[in-house]
């Protein structure tokens, strides 16, 4: 592409709103004028000052971003990693893990490509180098020139969720991108038994991803009288995340779950079989948005408040 016709690209793209990433191989920096991201490699940021007889600096950097008017350079380093220089925050480095590295072709593209996409689905910037970097780790270590396939996509996410301190929030965002399958499924769970086991064990075989809606100690008291909950809501979250097929929990103050299940959207709901499948909450809200709500048959004899009333009975 010809300096005029980048030019006259980025201006089309901008009187359009996009967002423009750029893959610099000009040496003359205006040339990108109006990109929002810049995202050369160490070699080409060089030569931006050495074109611009620039010492590279600090006050040089912010000269360059001035001009380009872009939101931030972001400068991949090879196994040294990335820097980003942006005019609003401190310079930040995000480390790169020790791989052997079979061939570098590729990584550039991939790591552009997932970086634009990410912050284009509204993952910010921080978040999506990390994957990017994480993406490209996977790509040096191939032969030739490689690609990232979808499964390994997704185990990139995941590897990213495990590794950093994710919100929830983001965690859904990013399970949605890898087209995860989310289910949910909620309840007071006070006094954990068997039955519960059972409910999210299967659900869990259905699902990519279960989250668990839990009603709070103010949204029992609401449901189940002034003597409930039993087990207060740290404990019964701190149970919960000790089983393995929850990935997981959220807690809601209201009686029902049912703005939290249009937070989030959900591939399928689960319950258990002591309702119905129209009478579950956020049954219209689901399946109006795609989705399934699936009825899980409860084992027998199983139940949170016949327990605590054979509780009270035996200490009458």
């Amino acid at each position: 592409m010809t300096p005029t016709l980048i030019e006259n690209v980025i201006k089309i793209f901008r009187n359009n709103n996009k967002i423009i990433f750029t893959d610099p191989k000009n040496k003359n920096i205006k040339v990108y004028k109006g990109s929002n991201f810049i995202c050369p490699n160490q070699t080409e940021f060089n030569n931006f000052f050495d074109y611009e007889k620039l010492k590279l600096n600090k006050k040089s950097i912010l000269k360059l971003i001035k001009k380009t008017k872009c939101d931030a350079f972001i400068v991949t380093k090879g196994s040294k990693g990335i820097t980003i220089y942006s005019k609003s925050k401190k310079n930040i480095n995000i480390s790169q893990e020790s791989v052997n590295v079979y061939d570098v072709t590729g990584a550039g593209d991939t790591f552009i490509a997932l970086f634009s996409f990410l912050i284009s689905n509204k993952i910010d910037v921080i978040s999506s180098l990390k994957i990017s970097s994480y993406a490209c780790i996977k790509i040096v270590q191939k032969k030739h020139t490689a690609i990232l396939s979808f499964k390994e996509f997704q185990n990139i996410l995941g590897k990213f969720c495990i590794e950093n301190k994710t919100t929830l929030n983001l965690k859904i965002k990013l399970w949605k991108l890898a087209k995860f399958k989310i289910g949910i499924t909620n309840g007071c769970f006070d006094i954990l038994h068997s039955g519960h086991l059972h409910l999210f064990k299967l659900a869990k075989e259905q699902c990519d991803k279960l989250l668990v809606l839990i009603n709070s100690d103010n949204s029992v008291r609401k449901l189940k009288g002034n003597n409930r909950p039993r087990i207060k809501l740290s404990k019964r979250i701190e149970l919960i995340k000790l089983i393995s097929c929850v990935d997981d929990i959220i807690s809601f103050d209201e009686k029902t779950p049912i703005n939290t299940i249009k937070k989030i959207i959900p591939n399928i709901l689960f319950k258990g079989s002591d309702y119905k499948l129209e009478e579950v909450v956020g049954y219209d809200f689901v399946t109006k948005n795609r989705g399934k709500v699936k009825i899980i048959k409860k084992l027998k004899d199983y139940s949170t408040s016949k327990l605590i009333e054979k509780k009270i009975s035996t200490n009458a």
